[in-house]
């Protein structure tokens, strides 16, 4: 006492060493060990999720451990895809050396594994966020905006590469401190007004009038004969 939900979960899950944490280790496949480092987080309820980065490179997984006998954990990699993304972890026996240690089976192959939980504390997550990242922020750059903005642009959009889009277009200099940016709107400022209504005038739309403008250097006559032009 006093007794708890969750000092009961810890203690009994802290028996068959299912620790929330970096675990590292080995498993077999194809009759050769593959090193693995996972970063997992075991929930009440049996729920696991986390990170994990072996031969084959950064994933994240998601799944299932069962804390009574017989115990096994059921987990789903984000890297394997078209239905082998699964691993049943399976005669969980405790070992001498540290860790648990037993046989897996999946559409993959199947083997022995042995994990234990890591000596250090370095965390998966922020390697999976820059990996996961690194695409996004090449293509953000690609269509002209700065490496900062851009790294902006994804932390409010949580990752997301569509409305990280929206947000960096939506910006204006005086919404961000990251400088002078320039967009479709401070470009339009800079045509004359007055040449403006006059295309408009000729049955032109306002966007197509300023776009002529901007094309020719706000040059009244170049910009109508480029609109004639490109009717």
């Amino acid at each position: 006492p006093p007794y708890n939900a969750k000092g009961f979960f810890y203690l009994k899950m802290a028996t068959r060493n299912y620790q929330s944490g970096v675990w590292v280790g080995t498993y077999a496949l194809s009759g050769k060990q593959k090193e693995v480092r996972l970063e997992l987080q075991f929930g009440y309820n049996g729920q696991v999720q986390g990170n994990g980065q072996d031969d084959f490179g950064l994933f994240s997984v998601t799944g299932e451990a069962k804390s009574t006998p017989p115990y096994n954990a059921k987990i789903l990699r984000s890297d394997f895809a078209q239905g082998g993304n699964e691993m049943e972890f399976t005669g969980f026996r405790e070992s001498a050396s540290g860790g648990i240690f037993g046989t897996w089976k999946g559409p993959l192959g199947s083997g022995d594994f042995h994990f234990k939980p890591a000596t250090d504390s370095d965390p998966l997550a922020k390697r999976m966020k820059e990996a996961t990242r690194k695409p996004q922020l090449e293509q953000l750059e690609a269509m002209g905006f700065e490496t900062e903005l851009c790294n902006k642009a994804l932390d409010e959009s949580k990752g997301d590469l569509a409305q990280a889009i929206d947000w960096l277009t939506r910006q204006t200099p005086d919404q961000t401190d990251f400088g002078q940016v320039e967009t479709p709107a401070t470009q339009s400022d800079a045509v004359s007004e007055t040449n403006v209504q006059s295309i408009v005038a000729m049955g032109f739309t306002d966007s197509k009038a300023r776009e002529a403008l901007r094309k020719n250097d706000d040059n009244l006559e170049d910009a109508i004969e480029w609109m004639f032009s490109n009717v």
